[in-house]
């Protein structure tokens, strides 16, 4: 918890202009530099999945079976992983590769039904109006 008596309220007249003002640019600063870290990350983790698990060119796998022991990249090992963890029943892994291969998004709106031409209702007029003068059968 943090201690109240260090916490010092925005505008509540204890800090001037000045002083809000300076408080706030370190904080833009520090949170620039924070962005700049994570942005590097991202670019080396980017890097990192891109290579192979051993030395050499990746192998080209046809099946699930052939991914053991081939030399993947890591991302593919990871995806493999993924796939293998969901085929045994682990249900996040298999939510996980859903959203990834975009399953998960809502089914595009359906196209309205056409409307049928005059012919068709004018048959399906003639029908009810023949149905609807039938007498039930009497025994």
């Amino acid at each position: 918890m943090a201690n109240e008596q260090n916490l010092k309220p925005f505008g509540s007249g204890k800090l001037t202009e000045s002083e809000q003002r300076e408080i706030q640019k370190k904080g833009n600063k520090k949170s620039a530099e924070v962005r700049g870290i994570n942005a590097e990350m991202r670019k080396r983790l980017e890097q990192i999945v891109k290579m192979t698990l051993r030395e050499g060119r990746a192998d080209k796998i046809k099946n699930l079976a052939d991914a053991k022991g081939a030399n993947l990249t890591i991302s593919d090992a990871l995806l493999v992983k993924l796939v293998t963890m969901a085929l045994s029943g682990n249900i996040k892994a298999m939510n996980k590769l859903i959203e990834l291969i975009g399953m998960d998004s809502p089914a595009p709106p359906e196209a309205p039904q056409e409307q049928s031409s005059g012919f068709v209702n004018a048959l399906n007029d003639t029908a009810e109006g023949v149905w609807a003068n039938e007498a039930p059968e009497e025994e």
